[in-house]
């Protein structure tokens, strides 16, 4: 049987040999951070006081992953709930029940934020060492 692949693409030079700082800076670009020196700015910036900065660390701490989760599930049970009650579209005051879902959905992201806190809090020692790309 023929191959795919030439046998003269299998022996061309590898032109870079990877060391253990481009696996470092490798570890860095997890979350975005595609610069290794993005994190220590990001802090110096934070501690400077630079309300961009703070804010992206506070959604770098919220994981952010997390909340697109917690949106989505909201989304899908009110979804489920109102498609599976008769009626309920048709006659739904939408005035009172939009004020109230975005109330909700506020409430379900502070909580959700609150639990990602307490693991980055009791984690922080892991956290360090697999995900040190996390402020």
């Amino acid at each position: 049987s023929s191959s795919t692949f030439s046998s003269s693409a299998a022996s061309l030079p590898i032109k870079k040999r990877y060391n253990s700082e481009d696996a470092t800076k490798l570890q860095m670009a997890v979350e975005g951070d595609f610069d290794p020196d993005a994190l220590s700015r990001s802090v110096q910036e934070a501690q400077a006081g630079s309300l961009k900065a703070k804010l992206r660390a506070l959604y770098k701490f919220t994981r952010p992953h997390t909340i697109r989760g917690t949106i989505l599930a909201s989304i899908a049970g009110t979804t489920r709930a109102l498609i599976d009650t008769p009626g309920a579209i048709a006659n739904a005051q939408w005035g009172l029940l939009l004020p109230r879902a975005v109330i909700g959905m506020v409430a379900l992201l502070f909580g959700n934020a609150f639990i990602v806190g307490i693991n980055q809090i009791y984690d922080e020692d892991i956290d360090k060492l697999n995900k040190p790309f996390l402020p």
